[in-house]
């Protein structure tokens, strides 16, 4: 195993872990409490994770505070961790737009090639029947496309002895085809899973929003202890601000309240 693979599996462990600890306060969150996920979450938390250590040294009179909610406060690392696994299972069900334009854009002449244009001329000389080439102009949208490829790049393989040197087409094309027909399929698994891809959602939504409302808690301790120094939002920034200097934008933090 690789020393990066090897270093990813702790981290995985311990997200999960974390994930695992937080699944009652994510079960009971009210959906009135669910935040958008506006940011990007991975550079935020480990940004988080870093303005977590460098407020080390005002943990004590942040514990001082007698409306402070310290066992929200105390749980933002588990959360912060299992907000990262959250969105590590998001990321994993969630179909690449990228790839999947990719796959349709290849896809697309060769289905044409194979099931528009000789495939009805393989029906005539009884290779095939309607009734098939009917089932296969049937489908629309992306995943038909696949299942199209797939179901007839099979059926040419099939019957490869009665096409070849009959039709201008190459089997490599017609392995290709299904090929990219499968790819295709791999690619859009996730929408087929809509169960799944709407579970990872909702678990994803509401660590985030278990995350928010710890960090704001924080932020209002620590607006109260450092209200006449004025570095509060320097200290423990918005947490839709965290990201790095270079690329850092003005982000207006919802207003704190003054100290009583």
């Amino acid at each position: 195993m690789s020393e990066t693979a090897t270093a990813a599996a702790p981290a995985m462990n311990t997200r999960q872990l974390a994930f695992d600890q937080t699944a009652d306060l994510r079960r009971t969150l009210d959906p009135a409490r669910l935040q958008p996920v506006t940011m990007d979450v991975e550079e935020g938390a480990n940004r988080a994770k870093e303005k977590w250590r460098e407020l080390e040294t005002l943990f004590p009179a942040l514990r001082t505070l007698p409306d402070l909610d310290l066992v929200r406060v105390e749980r933002i690392p588990v959360l912060l961790e299992a907000v990262l696994f959250a969105r590590e299972q998001w990321v994993a069900v969630t179909p690449d737009p990228v790839r999947v334009r990719a796959l349709v854009a290849q896809a697309g002449p060769v289905r044409k090639l194979l099931l528009r244009q000789w495939t009805p001329v393989l029906v005539k000389w009884g290779v095939f029947t309607q009734e098939q080439l009917d089932a296969w102009e049937a489908g629309s949208g992306h995943l038909d496309m696949g299942m199209d490829l797939v179901a007839v790049g099979e059926a040419w393989l099939a019957h490869w002895a009665d096409v070849a040197g009959r039709v201008p087409v190459l089997r490599p094309q017609v392995e290709q085809a299904t090929e990219t027909g499968r790819s295709l399929l791999a690619a859009l698994g996730a929408k087929v899973e809509n169960r799944a891809l709407a579970a990872a959602r909702d678990e994803y939504q509401r660590a985030f929003s278990l995350l928010v409302e710890a960090w704001d808690e924080l932020r209002r301790g620590v607006v109260y202890l450092r209200w006449h120094d004025g570095d509060a939002d320097e200290l423990a920034p918005s947490l839709f601000a965290l990201r790095p200097a270079a690329r850092a934008k003005k982000v207006e933090a919802a207003p704190a309240p003054a100290p009583a």
